[in-house]
């Protein structure tokens, strides 16, 4: 077991920086002669924003994409200067923290786009935006057949700097193609039509993870990955000739062990009872963390390299487990739920396919109460709680 800081919270997440930095020069050399713009939106999909973003601009990453402003601000607060994308549309009253911060923003409506650039005028600095085009996917963008219009008038804006234009693929992690090689062609129709008007960009992006591992001849000037930066695959339907490494597992301590009598229940709801005299053992963390009732049960854990069953109802703040009879299992022992101990190995899919959900959803879900420890060449470099934002002075 990795030596943790003395009085850390039993229960952690490992997130193995020497993996994530494989796995991002992995996707840099793979997407070239596209440059690489790493998501790192979602607390970097659970494993920790600021250390992500520093490790993928160390491999060779050139832009870093977020969802939120607030996200945004984090990664400055930190002193990553590298350039930041929002790739979701601020309201027109956040519009002075984009301009603050020098960020890039998803731009598909004019109000917002007009907020943008007063903000800009009034700091005397100028506002970078993306348009974002909606292909197919029915979510934020311009319809095709406006995309025109709407940049000539963008364009007539002062203190606005059109610097990108891109889309997202609905269906790209889907082994039917159909769908997507529409939208791409939609999105190139749009180009075409753009550019015979004289207008073109710095940035063109349409590439997510799926589409970086299928169908890389869309990436444009620059590909978009998430989750594959962190060694997961997209769907169980997408190519996976990148062999890529894992980064983040789960794991806690046990804070109790006993025997109960046949017949006992266990946890809420008695929907498990003994059949006979057994050892139970206590693992806390529960779904207030991120580890869902959905797994109560059901899902399984690492202790003593065995894989043993959740038993009853997963709690707030801790579940149980069954522990073999030939397992002397102590106070502190080492549990896993998400990676390997031994030769078993549990991946985050084998935990979503039990909640009837994906992979994305149960490392993202990893809650802000899990310090994410960072390992390095084996040994823990850092151990830290995800940043909290205050919207108000000190």
């Amino acid at each position: 077991m990795i030596e943790l800081p003395v009085g850390m919270r039993p229960a952690w997440a490992e997130i193995d920086l020497d993996n994530l930095a494989y796995n991002v020069r992995t996707v840099v050399e793979h997407s070239k002669p596209a440059g690489v713009m790493a998501v790192v939106k979602a607390n970097g999909y659970g494993h920790g924003a600021v250390q992500v973003a520093k490790v993928a601009l160390e491999n060779g990453v050139k832009w870093l994409g977020v969802g939120l402003v607030e996200e945004a601000q984090e990664l400055r607060r930190a002193g990553i200067a590298a350039p930041i994308h929002i790739m979701s549309m601020p309201l027109p009253d956040q519009a002075e923290a984009v301009v603050r911060g020098g960020f890039s923003c998803a731009v598909s409506d004019l109000e917002v786009a007009e907020a943008l650039a007063l903000a800009a005028r009034r700091y005397g600095r100028v506002a970078k935006v993306q348009v974002k085009v909606d292909t197919g996917m029915g979510r934020l963008g311009v319809l095709p057949q406006d995309v025109l219009p709407f940049v000539e008038k963008l364009r007539r804006l002062p203190h606005l700097d059109l610097i990108g234009i891109y889309t997202h693929f609905s269906s790209a992690d889907e082994q039917d193609k159909t769908y997507t090689i529409a939208q791409y062609e939609t999105f190139k129709r749009v180009l075409r039509d753009l550019h015979e008007h004289g207008i073109s960009f710095s940035w063109v992006h349409a590439a997510n993870s799926a589409a970086v591992l299928d169908t890389p001849e869309f990436g444009e000037n620059l590909v978009r990955p998430g989750i594959i930066l962190y060694g997961l695959y997209p769907s169980a339907e997408v190519h996976r000739d990148l062999k890529l490494r894992p980064v983040l597992s789960l794991k806690a301590r046990l804070v109790f062990v006993k025997r109960i009598p046949a017949g006992s229940y266990v946890s809420y709801g008695r929907s498990f009872r003994a059949a006979k005299a057994m050892t139970i053992a206590g693992v806390p963390l529960g779904y207030a963390d991120g580890w869902s009732r959905l797994l109560s049960d059901k899902a399984e854990v690492l202790l003593a390299g065995r894989r043993v069953p959740i038993i009853g109802r997963i709690c707030m703040d801790q579940f149980m487990i069954a522990v073999p009879p030939d397992v002397d299992a102590r106070l502190g022992d080492e549990v896993v739920l998400i990676g390997r101990q031994g030769d078993e190995y549990i991946s985050a899919e084998e935990v979503a396919a039990h909640m009837g959900t994906l992979n994305y959803e149960i490392i993202c879900n990893i809650g802000p109460r899990i310090p994410r420890v960072y390992i390095k060449n084996g040994r823990a470099i850092a151990a830290e709680k995800v940043v909290q934002v205050s919207y108000f002075d000190d």
